[in-house]
């Protein structure tokens, strides 16, 4: 009986019988005038099918716009992304702090294929190894 208890815990310990669940996170950063731009792009996986896709972008922006000019870049770049949140199984969020505006994409594959399809991506194709081939050959290092 006691083995059995043992045996029963390690198969519960390592997750026998779930799903199978991978993360993929690329990287890459560019200069635009005078603009340095980071953007990170991770997504989940969950039984070898796309579950979740976030796209970060940082900017930090040039440090002699005034507050004024700041707030005019993160209003510009609202007005720009706020469609995405009508998209189903869409989330966009911004922030702005000491010249640096961060934008974030949140995406749930399952509901947002029209958003998905943006990036180029079909979320019943897609797989692990061609979003990460296809995103390093945009620059894009990836672990």
């Amino acid at each position: 009986m006691k083995k059995f208890l043992i045996i029963g815990f390690l198969f519960f310990l390592t997750g026998c019988g779930s799903n199978n669940i991978r993360m993929l996170t690329c990287t890459t950063t560019t200069e635009k005038e005078g603009m340095k731009v980071d953007i990170n792009v991770e997504s989940n996986w969950e039984n070898d099918k796309l579950n979740t896709l976030k796209v970060e972008t940082f900017y930090q922006l040039e440090n002699s716009l005034t507050l004024e000019e700041q707030n005019s870049f993160k209003t510009y770049v609202d007005s720009t992304m706020s469609s995405w949140n009508d998209m189903a199984g869409v989330k966009y969020d911004s922030n702005m702090k000491n010249n640096q505006f961060f934008m974030s994409l949140n995406i749930e594959a399952s509901k947002g294929k029209n958003a998905l399809k943006v990036f180029g991506i079909d979320a019943e194709k897609v797989d692990y190894d061609s979003l990460k081939q296809s995103l390093e050959e945009d620059n894009y290092i990836c672990k």
